[in-house]
């Protein structure tokens, strides 16, 4: 599969998010397959007792956290991440800072993201 190919792919999974303001995806991928996909998700219970807060979850790190339960070997994978706008355009989908650091510490070899055209 190439490189757009995928790029697509990780497009079509951001429009089926269900998130109200980020429509965003990120798939990890070794060679053709894919081995994690996450998507933004708001409102997850990480509370361990009732009461405590709720948070959320970007889609790189849910992608990375799905891989990992694969039992992924980290070695020659790529992560792409894509956000799409409420009319269905391509939006800047750059990982924050600490995706990018839990991306490096896992060993993904390359980042790539979708950009806003203008």
């Amino acid at each position: 599969m190439t490189l757009k190919n995928k790029i697509l792919k990780t497009i079509e999974e951001a429009a089926k998010s269900k998130h109200r303001k980020f429509k965003l995806a990120a798939i990890v991928w070794q060679g053709s397959k894919v081995i994690g996909i996450g998507h933004n998700h708001y409102n997850i219970d990480f509370a361990t007792k009732p009461g405590k807060r709720k948070g959320g979850i970007h889609a790189e790190a849910l992608a990375i956290v799905r891989a990992n339960s694969n039992k992924a070997k980290w070695k020659h994978t790529i992560i792409t991440v894509a956000r799409v706008g409420k009319r269905g355009n391509i939006l800047e989908a750059k990982p924050c800072k600490d995706c990018m650091r839990l991306i490096e510490k896992m060993g993904i070899d390359k980042v790539y993201w979708t950009t806003e055209r203008k």
